[in-house]
């Protein structure tokens, strides 16, 4: 596991970018279905899916949205993150053998709240297709 940032409110400017990419596989969307109790057949069975217009399963919304929960705790601010509030809209399916390209960029600093917004984004890091779009505030824990 690498360490996470450690990034205090001063050294957060409007504009700062971070990301990651994300692979998505079948395994790590069997191990969501493990933690999450989340069977729905969209997200277990390709056959279901290929009937509904899809052309294999479906990841899960809320493994994307842990994705974003790994920017804030990893990356900004990092250890001293505390998510006070998350907000998305899901715009394409992500399936088994897309990869991610998981950002966030520095919406708001108010430095007298020790709050950020950042502005995330989950997108296919071969297309630019975007699958999430989200808002997050950000405190930092004392």
């Amino acid at each position: 596991m690498s360490e996470a940032a450690d990034l205090n409110i001063e050294q957060i400017h409007v504009g700062d970018a971070f990301s990651f990419e994300a692979p998505i596989s079948e395994e790590l969307i069997d191990v969501f279905v493990g933690v999450s109790g989340d069977e729905s057949p969209i997200h277990v069975d390709k056959e279901f899916a290929q009937q509904h217009s899809y052309p294999q399963r479906v990841a899960h919304g809320a493994l994307i949205c842990a994705f974003f929960s790994r920017l804030i705790g990893m990356y900004c601010p990092g250890r001293l993150a505390i998510l006070h509030s998350l907000n998305v809209r899901f715009h394409h399916a992500t399936h088994p053998g897309d990869t991610l390209k998981i950002e966030g960029v520095v919406d708001q600093v108010a430095e007298g709240a020790k709050t950020i917004v950042l502005l995330l984004t989950a997108s296919n890091a071969s297309t630019n297709e975007i699958h999430v779009k989200g808002k997050a505030q950000v405190g930092f824990l004392e």
